[in-house]
């Protein structure tokens, strides 16, 4: 089941036991079709995994004015079934059966709200905005922060394809590489973001190392490194020196278009750092954050 279409993030997962590298022939080339549509009525096996980290530190000189940080470790497990489809092909409605639903919030004790067994369904609202429910318990506003990480979904939007941003319409060879629509993966990003980027902002690269046997079939390793590096942004009368958002992908693609994509690792880290002068005197903004979410998925016949 494919949770989000923006072009960052994941398809789905299964790591089938012993998977291994295979000899490739680096003059073939392979088709590696990104997009795998979903359609109503899917049901799939997920398991999802996310590790967070945010720390933002305010100084004036050498006096620490503040300090703080925010760490979060989630596991969401179970079968997930699509409901409905937007008119652009994303996902409007969804259920998710829980076998497991975990996540710590810093030192704290990790909190499991739902036994196995609960059901969670997911929709978009007519203004776009994701709403999660269960009938099962109440989800807290700690454990809806999680799920609006690992059950993406995303307001309906008109936007080009995967494959048309990470340059996969055309068959590619073992070992090579190539840019990334830098225009096209632009139009993905969100239309509340506090910060301006423009084309020459971006850069990044397609790689196709090798292929890789999972379950004795044939899977293309697509890994992608994309760097942002905007020049304004929105810090409440701060002014910003410098800023770098650092996105990587790595994706077992299968060979065989009509199969699921059973792999996917999505890592984000950003640095942020800004200065100014306030009423209580100069004052140093730095802020460090990085996530990382993989996505394991076998489709249920």
């Amino acid at each position: 089941m494919k949770y989000s279409a923006p072009a960052f993030l994941a398809v789905s997962i299964a790591i089938i036991a012993t998977a291994h590298l295979a000899q490739a022939d680096d003059a073939k080339s392979y088709l590696i079709k990104l997009n795998r549509p979903v359609k109503v009525g899917d049901k799939s096996h997920e398991t999802f995994k996310l590790e967070a980290v945010k720390q933002q530190r305010v100084s004036s000189g050498e006096k620490v004015m503040s300090d703080k940080k925010e760490e979060i470790k989630a596991e969401l497990t179970g079968v997930g079934e699509v409901l409905a489809l937007t008119p652009n092909g994303r996902i409007q409605k969804l259920t998710f059966k829980l076998e497991k639903f975990v996540f710590q919030n810093d030192q704290e004790a990790p909190q499991e709200p739902f036994k196995a067994g609960a059901t969670i369904a997911g929709e978009l609202d007519p203004s776009g905005k994701a709403v999660y429910t269960s009938a099962d318990g109440e989800l807290t506003k700690a454990s809806l922060s999680v799920l609006v990480k690992l059950l993406e979904l995303k307001p309906d939007k008109k936007v080009e394809s995967d494959d048309e941003i990470f340059g996969t319409l055309a068959p590619r060879a073992v070992g090579t590489e190539w840019k990334v629509n830098a225009a096209d993966a632009l139009k993905t990003m969100p239309d509340d973001m506090p910060f301006k980027v423009a084309e020459k902002d971006f850069t990044g690269v397609v790689k196709f190392p090798a292929l890789k046997q999972v379950g004795g079939k044939d899977h293309c390793i697509v890994q992608a490194i994309m760097t942002i590096t905007p020049k304004e942004m929105d810090l409440k009368g701060l002014k910003l020196n410098s800023m770098v958002i650092r996105a990587e992908m790595t994706k077992d693609v299968p060979v065989d278009t009509k199969a699921v994509t059973p792999y996917s690792r999505m890592k984000f880290s950003s640095t942020v750092d800004a200065g100014g002068d306030t009423l209580n005197g100069p004052v140093h903004l730095e802020i460090t954050a990085s996530e990382t979410k993989t996505n394991e998925s076998k489709k249920i016949e």
